[in-house]
């Protein structure tokens, strides 16, 4: 049997703004194209289907475009909801659905569920594990669980898994191996990984098909495995090969995955320099970082970097000075005391590490005088 695993669509996110749905749109028609030309027996998407819980309409507009281009190239479609997604929107219409081959689990009613697929070997059992935190395991239970591994225990406890037959779970969860994993600058964890799930817990399964961070890895071994996302979405994944995950499993004991690779629409550049040397690429498209080490004042920069950069999602500075305002010596008091002048000279000094010039000061002094006027 051929499964594809993917994850996080995160259909409808903004990067400081910009809409996405064009980087996305571009990525899903790839994803249809490798459907129809590799023929998967089903095909997963592991939760963050959207990216808030509330979608807007052109979000779900592209989903509903999506899923059913999927559903009409007979292939089984296996769903679950994320930490981004509302379970209960997304249960919405699950089981007229199910008639057309897409399995939909929003919502942990007290067990996941269980969907049969068959190939010459027999059956394929795929458990769909929507995401979920202890508190909601614990209305099913009379056990008060102290950690998320003991919570998912649980709910595997709940299963009743033959484990001489194939069996894949279809989760979106922290997971790790021995604390660790390896997350991006877009994910929501929680401080101090106290929402991870030991990869351990899933001994049970041939595969697990995790959603929830966004760099491909494996957890642990091959069997455990997020897929990534498939398009980047912030700058610590530029570096990402994004993919489509395929298992093939055969008999019992007996898979092999390979990685189908997809294009993106838009470059990542992380870029730190001067302006002069920001400035000097010619116009492009790319999701752009940009910082600054200019100790000169620059005026309107943002500005001047838009002319290049058509998606500028952040701009800083970093001037090289390591002295932090907890490194001054003035009290509250004191600072309350300082002049205008005096208080943008510490302000320059902070930030540049050096001393404001006469001449400098004698300009700010004019325009504190004329904002002074005109109050």
């Amino acid at each position: 049997m051929k499964i594809f695993h993917l994850s996080d669509l995160h259909i409808g996110k903004l990067i400081n703004g910009y809409d996405m749905e064009d980087d996305q749109r571009y990525v899903f028609d790839q994803i249809i194209e490798y459907v129809e030309k590799e023929k998967p027996d089903a095909v997963i998407i592991a939760g963050d289907i959207y990216d808030k819980t509330v979608p807007s309409a052109k979000a779900v507009k592209l989903f509903d475009e999506f899923l059913t281009r999927l559903a009409g190239v007979n292939t089984a479609v296996l769903i679950i909801s994320g930490n981004h997604d509302s379970a209960e929107r997304l249960d919405f219409g699950s089981r007229i659905l199910e008639k057309n081959n897409v399995y939909l689990k929003g919502t942990y009613e007290g067990n996941a569920t269980k969907v049969e697929l068959y190939d010459e070997y027999g059956v394929v059992n795929f458990y769909l594990m929507p995401f979920v935190k202890p508190s909601i395991i614990r209305a099913y239970s009379d056990e008060d669980f102290s950690s998320y591994s003991d919570a998912m225990a649980f709910a595997i406890s709940k299963m009743d898994i033959d484990s001489s037959e194939r069996n894949i779970l279809v989760a979106h969860q922290n997971v790790t191996h021995c604390g660790v994993n390896k997350t991006s600058d877009s994910e929501l964890i929680c401080i101090g990984n106290v929402d991870n799930i030991e990869s351990g817990v899933f001994e049970k399964f041939d595969y697990v098909a995790l959603g929830h961070l966004h760099s491909p890895q494996n957890i642990g071994s091959e069997k455990i495995r997020y897929c990534g996302t498939p398009v980047i979405y912030s700058m610590s994944e530029k570096a990402d090969d994004k993919s489509i995950t395929v298992i093939n499993i055969r008999e019992k004991n007996n898979m092999t995955i390979k990685l189908l690779p997809l294009c993106q629409l838009h470059s990542w550049y992380d870029f730190k320099g001067t302006m002069d040397e920001a400035l000097s690429r010619e116009y492009n498209e790319d999701y752009a970082r940009i910082i600054l080490t200019d100790k000169e004042v620059i005026i309107d920069a943002l500005y001047k970097l838009r002319k290049v950069y058509g998606r500028l999602i952040e701009m800083s500075f970093d001037t090289g000075s390591n002295t932090t305002y907890d490194e001054c010596d003035h009290t509250i008091e004191e600072v309350e005391n300082l002049t205008p002048r005096q208080a943008f000279a510490n302000f320059y000094m902070n930030q540049l590490n050096e001393q404001i010039s006469e001449e400098d000061l004698e300009y700010i002094d004019e325009i504190i005088n004329e904002w002074e006027m005109r109050k």
